[in-house]
């Protein structure tokens, strides 16, 4: 690492709430590592996203401009970003850093990386309680070994999926705040749910069949 240009991690991770993390104050302990690292850094109180969509929003994130700005408005965005628009990739890169993007390839929104690299994809249900975060972690350690070594600065951006759907947590964590019966077909409080079309072709798309009980969602 260069003396007077340190090294820069952007750990990004879609549908993170807020509202559900722990160091916010939610009464569960659903991030205990994100706390920790909390206590020793910065916790910003009043951030807001730029946009909704994935798309726009890492638009923003990626060049400091709103959605009006950067002209990205929609999750399925057609073309790339205006090319009199520098990426912050594209500007560390003029200062001589390596820049690795992980999670995020063929997004119109991460123009400018050295190197894109990608990871194991799910998508039925099953799926869902697959360690999404280790799949990442698999491609990124050895990246940033590779990037420790060279005699340049570096600039690693991880796009995290863990909470997207389909979300279905993994073995323990399935049962640390729920235990009840999801399937109890006396419990009839997901039917509101699903008589909404839109959300009940949503979850019938990854949520296991026979799903009674909203507190489980």
């Amino acid at each position: 690492m260069s003396k007077s240009k340190p090294n820069i991690v952007l750990i990004a991770i879609d549908s993170l709430l807020a509202d559900h993390m722990s160091c916010y104050g939610y009464e569960r302990q659903t991030t205990p590592f994100i706390d920790r690292f909390a206590q020793d850094g910065t916790l910003f109180e009043r951030t807001y996203s730029a946009h909704i969509p994935t798309t726009s929003a890492y638009a923003s994130m990626l060049t400091g401009l709103d959605c009006f700005g950067t002209q990205v408005v929609a999750l399925r965005h057609k073309g790339g970003l205006r090319q009199d628009m520098k990426t912050l990739p594209e500007m560390l890169r003029d200062e001589g850093y390596n820049t690795t993007c992980v999670g995020f390839t063929g997004n119109p929104s991460s123009r400018g990386f050295d190197t894109y690299l990608d990871y194991q994809a799910w998508g039925s249900w099953e799926e869902g309680r697959l360690p999404k975060a280790q799949y990442l972690n698999d491609v990124t350690l050895p990246e940033l070994d590779r990037l420790c070594d060279e005699d340049k600065p570096f600039f690693l951006f991880l796009r995290h999926m863990d909470p997207h759907a389909p979300y279905l947590p993994p073995a323990p964590f399935e049962r640390m705040f729920y235990h009840g019966d999801e399937t109890d077909p006396e419990n009839k409080s997901m039917e509101p749910v699903l008589a909404f079309k839109p959300f009940r072709d949503f979850l019938a798309s990854w949520l296991p069949p026979g799903i009674s009980d909203k507190d489980y969602v």
